[in-house]
């Protein structure tokens, strides 16, 4: 994947939900992010169990992106099942722009809070999951 063009200060960054038609730069996007992961496993499971995924970008390029997962069974609480962002934007603060959003938009949607889990040993991006 080529990575996006750095963004200026004067880009508008976007977070959007996902549209059907994005699933393939979403999938080299995820690709870039975690290239540990088996893409097409990890895509079976996000068009199976997911609730929302939110995309940041600008224009077509993306950037970062965020999957949400509400539960029926528990209607107050949202899970943040993964969180990316490009290497090639990251500690730039967009992973906390995510965030802020999920919570937004989990709070719309009536929750009370949101959990996240994270791998052990995930230091890189333990400083965005403090509060």
């Amino acid at each position: 994947m080529t990575p996006p063009r750095p963004s200026s200060p004067d880009t508008p960054l976007r977070i959007r939900r996902l549209r059907l038609r994005e699933w393939s730069a979403f999938v080299e996007l995820w690709g870039a992010t975690f290239p540990d992961d088996d893409v097409q496993l990890t895509g079976w499971y996000l068009r199976h169990h997911c609730r929302d995924i939110c995309l940041l970008g600008s224009g077509k390029r993306l950037l970062g992106f965020v999957v949400l997962y509400m539960p029926h069974h528990d209607p107050a609480v949202a899970w943040v099942e993964y969180i990316g962002v490009h290497p090639s934007h990251r500690r730039r603060g967009l992973g906390v722009r995510l965030l802020d959003d999920v919570e937004r938009r989990a709070a719309r949607s009536g929750c009370t809070r949101v959990e996240l889990a994270a791998k052990a040993g995930n230091a890189g991006a333990s400083h965005v999951y403090q509060c």
